[in-house]
């Protein structure tokens, strides 16, 4: 029995080292689609996710939303596949389809039991790059449930996503797109005509401007055969369409006030909104340690000191935004009943600031590493879609696929003097926006 034990054991930890060594097999078409093989033949599952490099970002002037409304429209029907008809195939063949829209790309996914036709998916997937149908008809469709997507987001009164969503990009980006909503507003949505669509379709939704990978339980030679019969056809697109819009907008150069006020809320809150480094900044990997250092448990620093210390909170929490163009670091906390907003705000930027004085230990920051790491192969190599998605934004933000292997590597190589430079650059009033989420 302890020989069967060592055993199991020995087995499961050479299958942790395997995972962290990632392997796939990429190449381009003649057409200009890339392709991501990750083969793994334990899982019983494999996905197919085309990740197309347009979001929301790249919507038309005056017509916000377009991105996340084509997104619905690809699911309408081809001329091989009939309106209302994609999900059907998917669902019958055992599997599950969906697709999300942000502001730098689109992805669509189907996860298709193993054992199963991945022909059907390829076949699905091709025929709407190129046959998509885009008529009057399911424009109407889609808009009504878009519009009612805008409506429910004012009437829920939910006022934590719309500060998210909507206050702070309008704060921050004055003058690039990603100040426009994702999902568009109810005046925008009725700028959108078909001729758009048609024009957004044939600039974007092209093979020189996706990335189709597969990762699960399959065959690879057989993936190849399928993947040059369904896609190596489709024309190319007449140039790449991506565009550099940075332009190097300075974003803020001193702090902004915001008084978000709703009548329907009994506790109030403060947004502390930082400008921070893109997704493909080296610098970006000190805002993830950032996010687990001062909130992701019960020892994180903000917990500690401003809940569990100082009484001063009953929640708080960060995010870090990475996207291509700029980044976006969040530090949100609700207040304890008789304490306001600016001392909840001092207290924050004493934490803050005494990171800055101080470096972090060794020990802490191989710590917050470590728990990074682990949640990186818990998400990635647990599920096939994340595995997906991770090697395409990999391959489209940072150019180099194998980044998924390499990200962690350059992790363990930050110091704390790193770190503590880091946020002397970055996590200062001038770079921030200030909101308070008060009740009238």
């Amino acid at each position: 029995m302890k020989i069967f034990f060592l055993f199991l054991f020995i087995l499961l930890f050479s299958n942790i080292i395997n995972a962290k060594n990632i392997k796939f097999t990429e190449y381009t078409l003649s057409n200009g689609l890339h392709v991501i093989l990750h083969q793994d033949k334990i899982k019983p599952v494999v996905c197919i996710s085309i990740l197309y490099h347009v979001g929301s970002k790249n919507d038309f002037k005056s017509k916000s939303g377009m991105a996340h409304f084509f997104e619905h429209l690809m699911f309408q029907g081809s001329k091989k596949i009939k309106r209302g008809e994609f999900m059907k195939y998917v669902s019958f063949n055992g599997g599950q389809a969906g697709a999300n829209t942000g502001f730098d790309e689109t992805v669509y996914y189907e996860i298709l039991p193993a054992n199963s036709s991945l022909e059907l998916a390829f076949w699905l997937e091709s025929d709407r790059m190129q046959n998509l149908i885009i008529d009057n008809k399911s424009i109407k469709v889609q808009k009504s449930v878009i519009e009612e997507e805008n409506k429910l987001l004012s009437c829920n009164n939910d006022s934590y996503r719309n500060i998210l969503s909507r206050v702070i990009p309008r704060l921050l980006f004055k003058k690039h797109t990603y100040k426009y909503p994702i999902i568009g507003t109810l005046k925008t949505l009725n700028n959108i005509k078909k001729n758009d669509f048609v024009k957004f379709y044939k600039t974007y939704y092209i093979p020189n401007n996706a990335v189709l990978c597969v990762a699960g339980n399959f065959n690879i030679n057989k993936v190849k055969k399928l993947i040059n019969l369904y896609f190596s056809s489709i024309p190319k697109g007449k140039k790449n369409p991506y565009i550099n819009i940075t332009k190097n907008y300075n974003l803020i150069n001193k702090e902004v006030f915001y008084i978000y006020k709703d009548s329907k809320i009994n506790e109030s809150s403060v947004f502390l909104i930082y400008t921070a480094p893109k997704r493909s900044d080296k610098d970006s990997r000190i805002f993830k340690i950032l996010e687990y250092l001062l909130v992701k448990d019960d020892n994180s620093l903000l917990i500690k000191n401003l809940i569990y210390k100082n009484n001063l909170a009953n929640y708080v929490d960060c995010v870090y935004n990475n996207l291509e163009d700029y980044g976006v670091f969040i530090i949100y906390a609700t207040a304890n009943k008789g304490v306001t907003l600016s001392k909840l705000t001092r207290a924050i930027d004493l934490e803050i600031n005494n990171l800055k004085k101080t470096y972090i230990s060794q020990y802490a920051l191989n710590k917050q590493i470590n728990v990074i790491e682990k949640n990186f192969f818990n998400k990635t190599v647990a599920c096939v879609i994340n595995i997906a998605r991770a090697i395409s934004s990999y391959y489209v933000y940072c150019k180099n696929s194998n980044m998924i292997n390499e990200d962690l590597i350059l992790y363990n190589k930050i110091t704390p003097k790193y770190i503590k430079n880091i946020l002397i650059k970055y996590l200062n009033n001038s770079r921030r926006i200030k909101i308070y989420h008060i009740s009238n």
